[in-house]
């Protein structure tokens, strides 16, 4: 009776349907889906279909905000995630970083003004050397190690742009 008793009670156990609370994540990102936006990269596109996936176990929230705020963001809350970030020393003390990467970074634009005579295919040491150019890179964003190490070593070519997306803000320079 005692082995029917415990086999009644474990199938009921096992049959009943459970319900985990939802996990709610931030996203910390320059896309917010629920603002009418398409995403504008792959790792956005594979954090949706993952979401999708998962149905009701996840919750994604896309919050707009800067390069700092993100990592301030993190620092603060428990449930923020963020994507397309270079794993450093600094960043591991702050944050968990996943075992493969997910990354998707927009392909690198050359604007040139005044410059006609320029391949549409150039090495940045062609551009800087050769062509005498003077090139603009995003304040925070990681170009990938090598060619952070290579905008150090060749900052005299180089200048930070604050506002990355202001097209009339490089025309000005």
């Amino acid at each position: 009776m005692k082995t029917f008793i415990f086999t009644s009670i474990l199938l009921l156990c096992i049959c009943l349907p459970v319900h985990s609370e939802t996990l709610d994540i931030q996203v910390m990102a320059d896309f917010v889906p629920q603002d009418g936006g398409n995403p504008e990269n792959e790792a956005t596109t594979f954090l949706l279909a993952a979401a999708a996936e998962l149905g009701d176990e996840i919750s994604l929230h896309f919050i707009p905000a800067s390069r700092l705020r993100e990592w301030q963001q993190l620092r603060k809350m428990n449930n923020v995630c963020l994507y397309n970030k270079l794993k450093t020393p600094e960043r591991e003390a702050h944050a968990v970083f996943s075992q493969y990467p997910l990354m998707a970074f927009p392909s690198n634009k050359l604007v040139v003004f005044n410059k006609p005579t320029i391949p549409d295919a150039i090495t940045l040491l062609q551009a800087i050397y050769y062509y005498d150019l003077t090139i603009g890179v995003t304040k925070g964003r990681s170009y990938s190690e090598e060619i952070d190490k290579f905008v150090r070593l060749n900052d005299e070519h180089f200048f930070i742009a604050l506002f990355p997306k202001s097209l009339n803000y490089l025309a000005s320079l």
